[in-house]
């Protein structure tokens, strides 16, 4: 599939783009994976059973370094036992609770990175999903007002991100800053967004994942309840609203986008790729 293999794996997600479906398959299909070698490692794990406590959870400065230590040795023992290793937890990058606050995209994934440790040196691969800004804005917020959070003067936070300097390009060179050995897939939400198993075939470059069952769609109604949440507060929003968004300013916003995916594609060069289907040309870009 055009990568280097490797035998560890980490997806970052971003969130709001397919992660908890991935994160389900690999949850669902874990045993049957541990057969063929493979020892998926998602939020079960991570959050349910501790493997990042105290270095992405809980608090991060007490006994950090037994903490690292811990995942360290959790990874060498499931790459000794499995052979090859995906871990999957998108609080990785950081949390939308952060990225509302500061309305900029991920504005600590340099930081959070870092705090893995010697275990971000073991993962050869890297796998991250990105999303149109205003679509990703627009999701997230929903995701929290269906959570409870107040989200005020909705249409004004959202046009003050979007016009953030900060783009997925930067996260991305952020990313790469702290794991420069690592070898970076980047997929857009469009790509194969329902088949999970495909995504993870994708990711890792795994042949044999393809023998593995898929496991039946499943559509989240959350961002929907939260976008009722939010069309209640406030009925007037453009970003709710196609029709109060002009055809003009979301040709403009896409427009951006797309072009920042031509940009990160360039910036990825031999040190990744980019998997999307382009809108300009229908074909897929690796």
């Amino acid at each position: 599939m055009g990568q280097a293999s490797t035998s560890c794996v980490l997806h970052i997600g971003a969130h709001r783009t397919g992660t908890t479906l991935l994160q389900q398959f690999m949850f669902r299909r874990r045993q049957v994976a541990r057969e063929m070698g493979i020892h998926f490692i998602e939020i079960d794990q991570t959050r349910k059973q501790g493997w990042l406590d105290g270095v992405i959870y809980g608090n991060t400065q007490l006994n950090k370094a037994t903490s690292v230590t811990r995942l360290y040795d959790k990874l060498q023992q499931a790459l000794k036992d499995g052979g090859k290793v995906v871990l999957s937890d998108e609080n990785i990058m950081g949390t939308m609770e952060t990225n509302w606050v500061t309305k900029q995209l991920y504005p600590d994934i340099q930081q959070n990175l870092l705090r893995l440790g010697q275990s971000k040196d073991l993962f050869g691969t890297v796998c991250i999903t990105l999303r149109s800004p205003e679509d990703w804005w627009v999701s997230a917020l929903s995701f929290l007002a269906q959570h409870g959070h107040n989200i005020e003067c909705f249409d004004t936070a959202v046009s003050k991100a979007l016009m953030s300097k900060r783009g997925w390009l930067d996260v991305l060179r952020d990313l790469m800053s702290v794991m420069p050995n690592a070898y970076i897939v980047v997929k857009e939400f469009g790509f194969h967004t329902s088949n999970p198993k495909r995504q993870l075939r994708e990711f890792t470059g795994w042949n044999a994942i393809k023998d593995i069952k898929n496991i039946p769609k499943s559509v989240s109604n959350h961002s929907n309840r939260g976008k009722k949440i939010l069309r209640e507060q406030f009925p007037y929003s453009k970003y709710l609203s196609n029709q109060q968004l002009s055809l003009e300013g979301t040709a403009t916003l896409r427009s951006a986008y797309e072009n920042e995916l031509e940009e990160i594609s360039s910036f990825l060069g031999s040190r990744g790729r980019l998997l999307s289907h382009s809108p300009k040309s229908g074909l897929v870009t690796v």
